[in-house]
């Protein structure tokens, strides 16, 4: 009877032991299978970020997001075969630089009552647009804008395309000069 109590304390301490060490393996397995249920969900976050990057890369307009700061942050390649700057030197720099002299000083108001009512919109109906390049020559273009919502402290964003309209602006001169000619003759 001595030993049967004696051994029995020691049995319920292996005993509670034994269910410790069993309930850790429990938890250990549910950490294994929530990394291996992160670790695809990283995956396909990443799939899905590649496909969209690659779709901004491959879009036939150049394409902007800019801060309701004005600064750029994001700018893919047709920004920099149209501006003529490197996307790195583009980034972090105000919209400003794109602008033609003779509205940046009135661009920030421009700014700012874009984001008094943020819609999805085209710019420039009743005129003609025109971005600047790096080298001070100015390019005929289209502009539409997008409100982005705000991320990471950062507040209403706006989505700029911009599309180089040279070659149809070369086509209206040809078609008036045909039509000229033709009311010539």
């Amino acid at each position: 009877h001595k030993l049967f109590d004696e051994v029995v304390p020691i049995v319920a301490l292996q005993l509670e032991i034994l269910q410790r060490n069993l309930h850790t393996q429990d938890l250990l397995d549910q950490t294994r299978q929530q990394q291996q249920e992160l670790k695809a969900s990283e995956e396909g976050l990443r799939e899905v970020e590649q496909f969209y990057r690659g779709v901004l890369e491959r879009a036939p307009d150049a394409f902007l997001v800019v801060a309701d700061d004005g600064v750029i942050h994001l700018a893919n390649e047709q920004c920099e075969k149209l501006f003529g700057y490197p996307r790195s030197e583009l980034v972090g720099q105000p919209v400003d630089v794109l602008v033609p002299d003779e509205i940046r000083p009135h661009h920030a108001e421009l700014r700012a009552s874009f984001h008094r009512e943020p819609t999805t919109r085209a710019m420039g109906a009743l005129r003609d647009l025109f971005g600047r390049r790096k080298d001070g020559s100015l390019v005929p273009v289209d502009i539409a804008l997008s409100p982005v919502p705000g991320r990471e402290g950062v507040g209403i964003q706006v989505a700029v395309s911009v599309r180089d309209v040279t070659d149809r602006k070369h086509a209206q001169i040809e078609l008036k000069e045909a039509k000229r000619k033709a009311e010539e003759a």
